[in-house]
């Protein structure tokens, strides 16, 4: 558990907590209120240190970390190919750092804010995950969403993706499977082991049906982890994982629609069927890596500059890049964190951020291996989700990812 101190009473504080209480709700909405709501919480904060001026304390190698990543962004900034919006891209980084300390402030500091944002993002995720599933059965959602229907030649639906209550975006699997595994801690704190799994399963169950096979191969990957390294005996261990395997097989096989859309994992812009395992560089996705891959070789200490990728893939040095479907290199970002960050920030940067990477993953492993602790189990799998190198994924300066 978290060693809390409840001594923190003032107004800015509670205002605090009711407006960090409003980001799982502000994900639904949209980016406008996402903002809105971190910002908000930032000022907070910074008001917060500055009126009632509280005893935080860094040690030595804290520091150093944090002034070599600022002076190495500010770096960045003179070698970008888009000052303007890189310098905006920088502002949101800075905003979700300092939230994340406000979230980890106000969780270390009053024991009733920590439960109930724990309940808030469980709820939340159990109201995503329970509205996809009445679109997926009704066609409709509680707000009178339609799921996204994809039709062939003859308008015959092939197959059919839910937006659940997030409108006309296809995300509610990718929310669900990076938020599951951490609205989980709370049943794990009430010491409601068998509804974990119960839950897990039904999130899992949701995700699949979305039709978001990429958040559907991570949450499945990472359940399988949880379920290996959980301290249960073996026996239960091969059931669990019978058990999944047995419900997807029926689902398969008695569900056309659904089988068509996993079937068709080939989706890219050319008519020609490209297998992802076998030519994943011949893919849209595996243009972009390279393109990132060939950026980051002609900057290779400071990068192109944050959020520069969508400026720099179009060059024409880049044509020649080792993929089929070249000619769709270029995207927003490159759909993966790993290879956004080597090429847009540099090899000193993407160093520090495997630094503190390894340093978490190294925290959380003691907590599984040493203390055996399911809490710390659970926050491993939810790592797993959000830092797996080998996922396709958003821009991890965007406004959605960023909040993750």
């Amino acid at each position: 558990m978290i060693p809390f101190s409840n001594k923190i009473i003032s107004k800015n504080f509670l205002y605090l907590n009711y407006i960090l209480y409003l980001i799982p709700f502000s994900m639904i909405i949209g980016n406008f209120a996402i903002n809105f709501v971190s910002i908000i919480s930032c000022i907070l904060l910074v008001s917060i240190i500055l009126s009632d001026k509280p005893h935080l304390r860094f040690n030595i190698k804290e520091l150093t970390i944090i002034l070599s990543a600022v002076l190495l962004l500010f770096i960045n900034l003179i070698y970008s190919e888009n000052l303007i919006f890189s310098v905006k891209k920088l502002f949101g980084l800075f905003k979700y750092l300092i939230l994340s300390i406000a979230i980890f402030y106000c969780c270390t500091h009053s024991e009733k804010f920590y439960l109930t944002f724990l309940k808030i993002i469980f709820f939340t995720v159990l109201f995503v995950s329970t509205d996809s599933i009445i679109q997926f059965f009704l066609n409709y959602d509680i707000f009178g969403f339609k799921p996204k229907l994809f039709l062939d030649t003859n308008n015959e639906i092939i197959f059919k993706r839910l937006t659940g209550p997030f409108g006309d975006e296809l995300v509610p699997g990718s929310f669900i499977a990076k938020f599951g595994f951490l609205s989980l801690i709370l049943l794990s704190i009430k010491k409601k082991e068998k509804l974990i799994y119960i839950f897990l399963f039904y999130f899992i169950f949701v995700v699949f049906l979305t039709g978001e096979r990429s958040a559907f191969i991570m949450i499945c990957f990472t359940s399988l982890i949880f379920i290996i390294l959980d301290n249960r005996s073996y026996m239960i261990k091969i059931l669990l994982i019978s058990t999944l395997i047995m419900f997807f097989t029926f689902t398969f096989q008695n569900n056309r629609n659904i089988l068509n859309h996993y079937q068709n994992f080939n989706l890219t812009k050319s008519s020609e069927t490209i297998s992802i395992i076998n030519n994943f560089q011949d893919t849209q996705w595996g243009a972009h890596y390279l393109t990132a891959i060939e950026i980051f070789k002609e900057n290779i200490f400071f990068g192109s500059g944050l959020g520069s990728f969508r400026f720099k893939c179009s060059d024409k040095s880049y044509d020649n890049i080792n993929s089929k479907l070249k000619y769709a290199r270029c995207s927003s970002h490159p759909h993966n964190i790993y290879l956004e960050i080597l090429s847009e920030t540099g090899i000193f940067i993407f160093f520090l951020f495997i630094f503190l990477n390894l340093k978490i993953f190294y925290s959380l492993f003691k907590e599984i291996f040493f203390k055996k602790n399911e809490l710390g189990l659970l926050l491993f799998c939810n790592y797993i989700v959000l830092f797996n190198p080998f996922q396709t994924t958003g821009s991890f300066f965007s406004t959605w990812t960023g909040i993750f």
